[in-house]
Order: C-alpha cells, then sequence, then structure tokens
C-alpha cells in the first residue's frame, strides 16, 4: 500500500511537471506530448482506483475520480483539446463494451423471464415519465429555466426531463459485472432490462420529440415517414449485427486469430465505418440515415452468445483485456465531465437526481412484486439502474438543438444530474450485485 501511494504521487508529480514545465516539439498534441500525457493519466487511474478496491468499492469509481481530478475542472492535465483527440479511444472502448454487454444476455433465461423483463422496462417508463411530469408543473417556480410561463412549453419542458431520466448505463453495468465477476438470474436480467431500455428510449425518441414539435408549432404536422425512418434505422442495425456476428464466428473458427484483438479492431472499424456511411449520405446524398454502432455490436454479442459454439468462450477471452479497455473509458469518461455546468444548477441537480433515485426504487419493486420475484431480490434491482451516460448526453445535445427556447437549459439540468449518477451510480450497482450474492471476486 505504501509503495503503490508512492508511485501514485510520483505519477501525478511527473504529469503535473509535464503539464508546466518540460516543453516537446510541435506543441500540446503532438504524438510524444499525447502519449506521454494519456499513458500518465492512465497509469495514475489503475493505481489509484486501488483504494477503492481497499473500501470494497467498484474501481470504476476510481477510475471516473481520476479523470475528473487529471481533467478540465481539477488540474486540467487532460486538457479538453487531448480529449477531444482522444475521442477515438473512447469509441474504440465502446465498441467493445457494447459485444460484451451483448455476450453477457443468455436468451435462454431470458425467454423464462420474459414477464418480469417487461414489466421493469414498463413500470421505469410509466413512473418516471409520470412522477417527473407532475413534479415539474408542481414545483415549475423552482426549475431553474427562463421559458417556462407558457404551460405548453412547461410541458414540453417536462416531458423532456422525464424522458432524459429513462436511460441507464449499459457500459457501467457491464463494468461492474465483470469486475465482481457476477453470474446469475439478477444480474443478467437487470443488463437485459438495461439495455432494452436503451432501446425502447430510442424509439421513443422520434415519437416524442414529433408530439412536441408538433405542440409547439401548429404549423408542424407530425411526419409518419420520420417515424417509419427509425424503425428503418433500428431493423438495419439489428440486421447488421447478427451478420457481423456471423463474420466473427466464421473468421475465428477458420483462421487463427487472438478472439479479443480482433473483435476489439473489427467492432471499432464497424462503428466507425457505420459513422462515416451515416456522414456521407447526410453530407452528400441529402439524406438522414443513422445506423446505431452499440444496437450493431450489442446484437452481434447476443447472437455470439446464444447462436454459436464459441460464445462461452469469447466470454473469457475477452476478459483478458476488459481491464485496459474499462480503465480507459471510464477515466475519460470522469475527464468529460463538466462540472462548470453543475455549479449552475447544482440545487435542482441533486434534487432531481434523488427524484429519480425513489421512482426507480418504486417502479421496481412494484414490478418485481407483480412478478413474484424472490423477496431477497426486490429491494435491490433499483441499484442498477442509476448509472447514466451516452444515451442522455446525445439526447439532451438533441433536443437542444431541435428546441432553442428551453432546450439548452434543459441539458443543462441533465448533465448535471449525471454527473451525479456517474458518481453514485456504480457504487449503488456493486452494492446490489454483491447483496443478491452473485459476485465472486
Amino acid at each position: 500500500m505504501i509503495v503503490r501511494s508512492f508511485l501514485i504521487i510520483l505519477v501525478f508529480v511527473w504529469s503535473y511537471l509535464l503539464h508546466h514545465f518540460i516543453e516537446l516539439p510541435f506543441g500540446e498534441l503532438s504524438g510524444s506530448r499525447l502519449t506521454l500525457i494519456f499513458g500518465s493519466f492512465i497509469l495514475f487511474s489503475y493505481l489509484f482506483s486501488y483504494f477503492f478496491l481497499k473500501l470494497k468499492l467498484p474501481r470504476l469509481t476510481g477510475y471516473i475520480l481520476a479523470g475528473i481530478i487529471y481533467g478540465p475542472f481539477l488540474f486540467n492535465f487532460v486538457t479538453p483539446n487531448i480529449i477531444k483527440e482522444l475521442k477515438f479511444v473512447d469509441n474504440l472502448a465502446l465498441s467493445f463494451i457494447a459485444i460484451s454487454a451483448g455476450l453477457e444476455i443468455d436468451i435462454k433465461v431470458l425467454k423464462e423471464k420474459w414477464k418480469t423483463l417487461l414489466a421493469q422496462i414498463s413500470t421505469l417508463t410509466l413512473f418516471k415519465l409520470i412522477g417527473i411530469i407532475l413534479f415539474i408543473f408542481i414545483f415549475k417556480d423552482y426549475i431553474p429555466i427562463n421559458a417556462k410561463q407558457d404551460l405548453v412549453i412547461l410541458f414540453a419542458i417536462a416531458v423532456s426531463l422525464s424522458f432524459l431520466s429513462l436511460p441507464s448505463s449499459p457500459s457501467v453495468a457491464i463494468g461492474i459485472i465483470t469486475e465482481t465477476k457476477a453470474k446469475g438470474i439478477f444480474t443478467e436480467l437487470t443488463l437485459a432490462t438495461t439495455i432494452g431500455l436503451d432501446i425502447v428510449v430510442i424509439i421513443l425518441f422520434a415519437i416524442i420529440m414529433s408530439l412536441l414539435k408538433s405542440m409547439l408549432n401548429p404549423l408542424h404536422n407530425i411526419n409518419l415517414i420520420f417515424l417509419i425512418s427509425i424503425m428503418i434505422e433500428l431493423i438495419s442495425s439489428i440486421t447488421l449485427g447478427i451478420l457481423i456476428g456471423f463474420i466473427i464466428k466464421i473468421v475465428l473458427e477458420n483462421i487463427e486469430f487472438d478472439p479479443a484483438i480482433f473483435i476489439l479492431i473489427f467492432t471499432f472499424f464497424i462503428t466507425e465505418l457505420s459513422q462515416y456511411f451515416s456522414n456521407f449520405l447526410e453530407q452528400w446524398q441529402n439524406i438522414t440515415f443513422h445506423l446505431e454502432p452499440l444496437l450493431i455490436c450489442m446484437v452481434s454479442g447476443i447472437f455470439l452468445r446464444n447462436y454459436t459454439k464459441i460464445g462461452s468462450k469469447l466470454i473469457h477471452k475477452l476478459e483478458i483485456i476488459a481491464l485496459t479497455v474499462y480503465v480507459v473509458f471510464f477515466s475519460l469518461a470522469g475527464a468529460y465531465l463538466d462540472f462548470n455546468v453543475f455549479k449552475k444548477v447544482w440545487h435542482f441537480a441533486i434534487i432531481f437526481a434523488i427524484l429519480r433515485l425513489l421512482l426507480t426504487f418504486i417502479s421496481t419493486y412494484i414490478s418485481s412484486i407483480i412478478t413474484k420475484e424472490p423477496k431477497f431480490m426486490r429491494p435491490y434491482f433499483w441499484m442498477t439502474y442509476i448509472s447514466q451516460a451516452g444515451i442522455s448526453i446525445g439526447l439532451a445535445i438533441e433536443i437542444s438543438k431541435r428546441f432553442p427556447s428551453f432546450g439548452e437549459d434543459v441539458k443543462t439540468i441533465i448533465l448535471a444530474v449525471i454527473i451525479i449518477n456517474q458518481i453514485i451510480g456504480p457504487i449503488l450497482h456493486k452494492l446490489a450485485l454483491v447483496k443478491v450474492k452473485e459476485t465472486y471476486f
């Protein structure tokens, strides 16, 4: 412990000197400087996380806090320009996490528990939508949003905030599951619910945004073609995911590759290619068509786990490089967090986060009673759905673009809430898995 503490201090001092005093050619984003800063950052994060392990807290929380320490909010060793330059690393890690999440889904188990899965997703959606809309209307005078005088606009604000509170974070879920080596029905069910909820959110987003636009602008009609295009995008993503899973199966069964490295590189390539394809259609053909890279990778993982003989082996192979991927991804996630946003609305953000937590607890407890889940599990389902990240951020940015009159304020509130949930979510998730006795670490 003393040696590790000394190493942490040493790495931190080196990072400080590198940031303030050591000049390298070609500026901040030169290859050598970027490599040194990134290497120091990841080493610090890895060593720092051991303190959380000693406290029986998730190492993921340590990675996130290390990112906050190194990021723009505190010491700014990892500047906004560096974060932007490292975006490809983030995408690489996210592709890996998505396919790992798919590999954890056992369809045979979920077929037996489909009622629970459906009940959890339904109650989480309904309780959060209704509960937060009522809260916004009752306490409208205390909401830090300027454009809330008109009842129609207030309703649009309430719907936006309630909708953005729905998604959880599959990346955090799979990170905690891997760290704790959790196995069991509770683990698989909560992960499947998290993924299913994200898919529901993606589908509902198009419908809700179209309805809100028609409410705020009577000249805007509900665009059925737009809604149909969303469904085509989702079906295309699922189909592509199955195809990629089949390609991975053929390659790994016939060619000698390291499975973990091959999957990491191949899924990253597919993610980048799908994004490039979407951008190409939009810029050159004026066609809006977005494939969902995370959904593609998740479906590939589900296909490999359930419809090939290599699925179970791949889970163990991917665990070999999982630690490296999670250190990188969650450290960068911590560096991304913008505490300047949090300072603007922190009072309301804390209240909103508590409200979301309570609604999550009530909805999952009721659904687990309805589906007659074991009593010892019922109090812990909610703990696995608190973390938020990518999808919530992406949709908040989209709302800010579509509704300039209030969207920016909504985005600010949600980003502040996400900061809270990213810190407490992994801790609660790990505690839930320990309490239901499905951890093996």
